[in-house]
């Protein structure tokens, strides 16, 4: 797993909503849910409930599996202040921005052609 220290740097230039999961840094057998809010970073502990089953602290909702609450608070956010996201920055991918070359994309003409001797077969490169 990774540390709550390293998920914080990880999600900090992250998109809205992005999530990791991690063990909780203060309570050992709980999980936590660090999210990235337009506000900063919060970190939910995951409960194991008697019946158990799983929930967000301060939540009501129960939850069969870790892959049940992901999938539930990816579609609606209710108690959260916005939708889990599964897109994610690559934090290894150098970004530079050169505003001076513009690219055209190439067509590419297939030596396939149809039986009609009208069309050519067309595709973006």
């Amino acid at each position: 797993g990774i540390a709550a220290d390293n998920c914080c740097s990880l999600l900090a230039d992250d998109v809205l909503g992005s999530y990791l999961l991690c063990p909780h840094p203060k309570k050992p057998k709980c999980g936590s849910l660090i999210i990235r809010f337009a506000s900063g970073l919060a970190t939910h502990l995951i409960l194991n409930t008697r019946k158990g089953t799983l929930m967000l602290e301060k939540s009501k909702t129960e939850f069969a599996s870790v892959a049940e609450l992901i999938e539930h608070y990816s579609q609606s956010q209710d108690e959260l202040p916005c939708p889990l996201s599964c897109a994610r920055v690559n934090h290894c991918y150098e970004w530079e921005e050169n505003t001076n070359i513009q690219h055209s994309p190439k067509m590419h003409t297939s030596s396939y052609r149809s039986k009609s001797k009208s069309s050519r077969r067309r595709e973006w490169v």
